[in-house]
C-alpha cells in the first residue's frame, strides 16, 4: 500500500528547498494546507498519514486529451489519519472500491463523481452516510467550464448554481451570486431613484423623460434656426425695397428733366 508521510512532504510545504516537484504540489490555499495529487500515477491503494492540518486534498483522476489512460487509479483511499481535512476530490478514479474517511469530522465538501466502483465507505464520526456518498458517485460534474464540482443544482455546483433575474417578467438565468441579470444588474442613473435599470443607464421612466427633453431641446433648436432664417429673408426684402427705393431716387431727377425739356418744346411751339 502507497503510504505518502506529511512529515516527508513537510519541507516542500516550508519551500527550504526551492521550487520542487512536492512544492508545487503541497502548499497554502485559500489559507488552508492543500495537497494537489492529480497526474501523480498512483496505482493501486493509497493512505496519509502524518498530514496532521491538511485542509484540502486534491487525488482525482481527470481524463486528459493528450493522455490514453488516466493517469491516477486508486483502488482504496483511506484518510482516516486526516482528521483536519475539509475538502476531498478523488473524483474520476473508476476503480476505487473502498474508501476510509473515518474521523473526518471537519469535511464539508467531498466529490466521488465517476467512481462507478465504490461499494465500500467508512464514514465513522463524520456527518456523511455510506449510502449518500456512493449515491454522489452516479452525479455528474458542473456544467461550468473547467469546474470539477458536483452538479447538485441542475446541472451546477454549488458556486455556479443558478436562478431566475428578479426583474419582474425576466426569466434569464443567472449565476446566484447575482440578483439581476445584465440588463437589471444595476439602478438608475438618476439621483435619487432606485428603479432597476440597464448598466449604466437610466430606468424606462427616466428614459422617457430624458427622451421627451431631448425631443423639446431639438424643436426649440429648430425654432430657432427657423426665426434665424426668417429674419434673414426679411431684411433681404427689407434691403430689396432700399434699393429700389433709392435707385427710384436717383432717376426721378432725369425724369422730371425729361419732362421740363418736353414742355419747354411743346410751349415754343
Amino acid at each position: 500500500m502507497p503510504i505518502i508521510d506529511g512529515h516527508e512532504w513537510a519541507p516542500a510545504l516550508s519551500g527550504k528547498h526551492g521550487i520542487t516537484e512536492q512544492s508545487l504540489r503541497y502548499k497554502i490555499k485559500d489559507g488552508l494546507e492543500f495537497l494537489d495529487l492529480t497526474d501523480y500515477n498512483i496505482q493501486g491503494h493509497l493512505q496519509l498519514i502524518n498530514f496532521y492540518r491538511l485542509g484540502e486534498l486534491n487525488c482525482s483522476s481527470p481524463l486528459k486529451k493528450y493522455y490514453e489512460h488516466t493517469r491516477n487509479n486508486i483502488t482504496s483511499l483511506d484518510l482516516s489519519r486526516c482528521g483536519g481535512l475539509k475538502k476531498l476530490n478523488c473524483s474520476s478514479n473508476v476503480g476505487l472500491t473502498v474508501l476510509n474517511i473515518r474521523n473526518c469530522s471537519n469535511l464539508k465538501n467531498i466529490n466521488v463523481v465517476g467512481c462507478l466502483g465504490l461499494s465500500k465507505v467508512i464514514c465513522d464520526n463524520t456527518p456523511y452516510s455510506p449510502e449518500k456518498i456512493i449515491e454522489q458517485t452516479k452525479m455528474s460534474f458542473c456544467l461550468n467550464d473547467e469546474c470539477q464540482e458536483v452538479a447538485y443544482y441542475d446541472g451546477y455546483c454549488i458556486m455556479h448554481r443558478r436562478h431566475c433575474c428578479k426583474e419582474e417578467g425576466c426569466n434569464l438565468q443567472i449565476n446566484i451570486s447575482k440578483e439581476y441579470c445584465s440588463n437589471h444588474q444595476s439602478i438608475c442613473k438618476e439621483s435619487d431613484c432606485f428603479s432597476r435599470a440597464p448598466l449604466n443607464s437610466d430606468c424606462a421612466y427616466h428614459k422617457m423623460k430624458r427622451e421627451t427633453e431631448i425631443k423639446e431641446i431639438r424643436k426649440q433648436a429648430m425654432k430657432r434656426m427657423e426665426d434665424k432664417l426668417n429674419a434673414r429673408e426679411q431684411l433681404r426684402e427689407q434691403q430689396i425695397d432700399v434699393s429700389q427705393c433709392i435707385l427710384l431716387f436717383s432717376i426721378l431727377p432725369f425724369i422730371f428733366m425729361g419732362i421740363f425739356k418736353l414742355y419747354n418744346c411743346v410751349s415754343n411751339k
